[in-house]
């Protein structure tokens, strides 16, 4: 007998791998321009975004269902507002006013089903497929002026669903610039490095919003984290932290103990390289870490002593003291690799001037019978 697939919104089959690879949404940003701040207000320049228009209501229904974001200029990149997957692609044709457009689907750590949805852009410049799971921040696409839209800008929605299987657009209309906002990150990037794992840690929903990087590394925060960020069953993030900790041995995350661990208790060492072996056997589904490779090994140098600490697990249960939450966040990111480096320019190889060709005086010649081309006018 055939058991039919959940459709996620409508469309995607929810089978056992988009399950595996779909990474909580922890803190969210906004997806066009400065991740942390739109303007309400026309700027005096063309460049920064700001609102056109907002969600509108007509009594208890939206008129209009989302935000529209605009720069006065067409072409800036349009980036994921959270960690997702990808439920729909449509690049091409009206689509009902959309245009070009991707729909996202989101899980909250709350257990709250979320669809971001990103309108109107340019055509064939969609950088996702359905069934991909995406870190917060990553490119979607361009912004463009398709589907019924006078002027390039950007239509940014927000919809809460009830059930997973309820089409995409039938699920609840949130405003969302309120939704965002309530969401942003504590901790945002800076030079130094450390605020930008933290931030990473943050939209990858591995430390919970106020938490800072030289708390105490309790087992329950450190659960709650292998829950988020290790490939396996979707846990719920909520579980009080005994029923989370036996979720993750059946899930074999943690190992089965005759005695269970206290979970208020400070973490060790040595269960936290034990745990992060187990983890780097299943994998996480956090995407790569926030920094490229020679500043991640530089950061790691720093703060841990090595520069790929995941290949240094049985050094760790050596180390004096208690792990803090930064230092599980670092060792974490390090199982998820650092970020891609950009591509390379493609140097195009001079071709050589070929030799003047040499001018031989003319010798007459008898009159030629063969027509010449005549100009065609193209």
């Amino acid at each position: 007998m055939l058991v039919s697939l959940l459709l996620l919104g409508g469309l995607l089959p929810l089978g056992p791998r988009t399950r595996e690879h779909w990474a909580p949404s922890g803190a969210w940003r906004f997806p066009v321009g400065d991740p942390y701040f739109l303007s309400s207000e026309r700027p005096e320049r063309a460049g920064p975004f700001f609102v056109l228009r907002g969600v509108g209501w007509d009594g208890e229904r939206a008129s209009h269902q989302g935000a529209d974001l605009g720069s006065g200029r067409s072409g800036a990149l349009v980036r994921a507002a959270a960690a997702g997957v990808v439920v729909r692609v449509a690049d091409h044709g009206p689509h009902g006013g959309y245009g070009t457009h991707v729909v996202l689907a989101h899980r909250l750590p709350e257990g709250a089903l979320v669809y971001s949805v990103y309108a109107h852009l340019r055509l064939a410049s969609v950088r996702v497929r359905p069934g991909r799971s995406v870190q917060a921040g990553a490119a979607l696409g361009r912004v463009g002026a398709t589907g019924r839209a006078t002027t390039p800008h950007l239509h940014f929605e927000i919809r809460t669903a009830g059930d997973p299987g309820e089409r995409w657009e039938f699920a609840r209309v949130e405003d969302p610039l309120a939704f965002v906002e309530e969401r942003l990150p504590a901790h945002r990037a800076d030079s130094s490095g450390v605020a930008a794992y933290l931030e990473w840690a943050e939209y990858a929903a591995l430390m919970s919003p106020g938490a800072r990087g030289d708390d105490a590394l309790t087992r329950e925060t450190w659960w709650r984290m292998l829950a988020a960020g290790v490939k396996g069953p979707m846990l719920d993030l909520m579980l009080p932290a005994d029923q989370l900790r036996d979720s993750l041995v059946g899930a074999r995350v943690l190992p089965e103990l005759r005695v269970a661990p206290a979970a208020s208790v400070a973490l060790p060492w040595l269960e936290l390289a034990r745990d992060l072996s187990r983890a780097r056997a299943l994998g996480v589904r956090t995407g790569p870490g926030p920094l490229r490779r020679a500043r991640h090994r530089e950061v790691c140098t720093s703060k841990l002593g090595w520069a790929s600490p995941r290949l240094h697990l049985g050094d760790l249960t050596g180390r004096r003291g208690k792990p803090s939450l930064a230092d599980a966040v670092l060792l974490f990111a390090d199982l998820a690799g650092p970020a891609p480096e950009p591509p390379k320019p493609v140097r195009k190889r001079a071709v050589p001037a070929s030799p003047p060709t040499p001018v031989r005086p003319s010798t007459p010649k008898a009159e030629s019978t063969i027509a010449m081309p005549t100009d065609s006018g193209r």
